[in-house]
């Protein structure tokens, strides 16, 4: 479905800012794991898609651990539409991207990216106008 507004309150609500900071840590920790793997790369396909998946299981780790921490009264529905629900739509082209990698489908990878990239250009918005710091910022 259509993606919500972005939340645009400031962050004056402890319950939010407590919230915001538990998962920036989570995304603090891993983030940098996951963008290390995809930038370590030797350029070779094979390399390519093993680490695409490593990537995704990273991402898919971060995004189990984020949903186990209670949002604030009255976000949650916004934090599953705009972070949870995208999320789950990004690991889903992660898998066809690594799965087209092994295939060497350059056409379906270039294709698959340019989706990824939409996704997360709407994801680092919500991030940013909801009070996050660190995650949705790569």
């Amino acid at each position: 479905g259509p993606l919500e507004a972005a939340v645009s309150a400031p962050v004056t609500d402890p319950a939010r800012r407590v919230y915001i900071a538990r998962v920036d840590r989570i995304c603090g920790r891993i983030d940098p794991e996951r963008n290390k793997e995809r930038e370590d790369s030797n350029g070779a396909l094979n390399d390519v898609a093993r680490r695409y998946l490593v990537a995704s299981v990273l991402s898919a780790r971060e995004l189990h651990e984020i949903e186990a921490i209670a949002p604030p009264r009255g976000d949650a529905r916004a934090l599953k539409t705009n972070v949870f629900d995208v999320i789950v739509r990004q690991l889903a082209i992660r898998k066809q991207i690594h799965l087209a990698l092994l295939e060497r489908d350059l056409t379906t990878v270039q294709a698959r990216q340019s989706g990824l990239d939409d996704l997360t250009r709407l994801l680092a918005g919500f991030a940013r106008g909801y009070g996050f710091t660190v995650c949705g910022t790569d």
